[in-house]
């Protein structure tokens, strides 16, 4: 349905001199494609009022309508091209005007549940990529032919989507920094078994991965009207820092149906877990914790470790967030679990006697395309102690010091295997009694 129009959208882009990476492109299709899908929501919603008698409340202001500045329509339908803006006055509209009304959406809205917060969030640092007022317009006439109104057009840009992330993580490292492999992610949710009725969390969002594939488990097969309510308003919950995966996790919550989905655009570690109460902690917890970087003083006083360290803070806020009982699945650097550091160490500790770690997946002979990082995964349980850890190692590839590329066949083994933590040629448990002695060292080892 949408296929040709999306490809008709990536020659436009590539003929710009603007967006020289995946990454400009991704950016500057993905605003307009938002709102593109606010003004097919706000028209929705107007549609849904006058129906039942009632005032409309909109979005957005009427001047910033999509049919005002980019499509306004003449009475028989048509492009009424004396009104549509081009050129310079549609550059400096945009640039001077649109971004910034779209921005302050965040100081304006009258809480961080609502949808205007989350819009605020999404366009608080995004940049117009394009500087041909051309450019802009192709690209303006060619969304217009979108439509969201059916769990169809809904479901097949959901898939477009996630098939330009999936570019994105291919495009390098830049790229490759906002995109967790999806086999990964798939094996990971699938481990940690989610329930309709859970909470997940993810403070390290990105593009959403993980929120998106409990969403796919959980909608699995028919689902009561009952379940998908719970499904859309209180079972996904996120935080992202960055902008632009930011919007593309907004995005692709918005293309399953989920109208104002809990995520924000913030830094996780600026809250502080330890003062959250017991019934707002989570369920479930998944990420893929940030791989290096240090974090501002204030930032890391607010953790009972204090440490410069961004992967350790992240380790923290995440088993804070986690409710007695709940489970997680980190994906995060390997040198974590046997680094020298002593905040490492004592984080190590504290892992072990207050959790059961009970399995690590150790990808680090596995390539991420765009990351350079060597990978491993932990699934805890918060609560009872680590008595004993079961581990399993991805193989190497077939090429002599060439990292193998990861894919859902590899984990299939993974995931059978740690139903019962057997023995195999990959796989072996370790008796977490000793560990002490070795200042708590989980370095991958048989």
């Amino acid at each position: 349905m949408f296929e040709a129009t999306f490809r008709k959208i990536d020659e436009v882009l590539r003929g710009s001199p603007d967006c020289a990476s995946e990454l400009d492109s991704t950016e500057q299709l993905s605003w307009l494609l938002l709102l593109k899908y606010l003004d097919a929501l706000d028209t929705a919603r107007a549609a849904l009022a006058e129906h039942e008698n009632r005032r409309p409340v909109w979005l957005l202001d009427p001047h910033y309508r999509w049919g005002s500045w980019a499509m306004p329509r003449r009475a028989d339908g048509s492009l009424d091209t004396e009104k549509a803006l081009k050129g310079d006055a549609l550059l400096a509209f945009v640039n001077e005007r649109l971004l910034p009304y779209l921005a302050g959406f965040k100081k304006r809205a009258a809480s961080r549940q609502g949808i205007e917060y989350k819009i605020g969030g999404a366009f608080e640092e995004i940049r117009n990529v394009v500087k041909s007022g051309d450019t802009l317009r192709a690209l303006i006439e060619l969304l217009d032919t979108l439509t969201f109104d059916t769990p169809e057009a809904l479901a097949e840009l959901g898939a477009l989507h996630e098939a330009r992330l999936q570019r994105l993580g291919n495009s390098g490292r830049q790229g490759g920094e906002l995109y967790t492999p999806r086999p990964l992610v798939r094996a990971m949710v699938t481990v940690l078994r989610p329930r309709m009725g859970d909470r997940v969390y993810d403070g390290t969002l990105g593009t959403g991965g993980f929120l998106l594939e409990t969403f796919n488990q959980l909608g699995q097969g028919k689902v009561t009207p009952k379940n998908r309510q719970i499904l859309h308003t209180r079972t996904l919950y996120g935080k992202e820092k960055r902008s632009l995966p930011y919007l593309l996790a907004l995005l692709g919550l918005l293309f399953r149906g989920i109208e104002n989905p809990n995520i924000l655009h913030g830094h996780s570690l600026a809250e502080t877990p330890p003062e959250m109460k017991e019934e707002d902690r989570y369920d479930l917890v998944l990420s893929e914790l940030p791989p290096s970087g240090t974090e501002r003083k204030e930032i890391q006083q607010l953790t009972p470790l204090p440490t410069s360290d961004t992967t350790l803070l992240f380790v923290q806020h995440s088993l804070a967030s986690l409710k007695a009982g709940g489970r997680a699945a980190l994906a995060l650097r390997s040198s974590f679990l046997n680094s020298p550091d002593p905040a490492a160490a004592t984080l190590r500790k504290q892992l072990l006697r207050q959790h059961r770690l009970h399995t690590i997946l150790d990808c680090s002979l596995c390539s991420f395309q765009g990351s350079p990082m060597r990978t491993v995964v932990l699934f805890l349980e918060k609560g009872p102690p680590t008595k004993t850890i079961w581990y399993y190692q991805l193989p190497a590839g077939a090429t002599p010091g060439k990292p193998n590329p990861i894919d859902d066949a590899m984990l299939a083994d993974f995931i059978e295997q740690q139903k019962t933590a057997a023995h195999t040629a990959n796989s072996w448990t370790v008796d977490a009694g000793g560990l002490a002695n070795s200042g708590f060292d989980l370095g991958v080892k048989r």
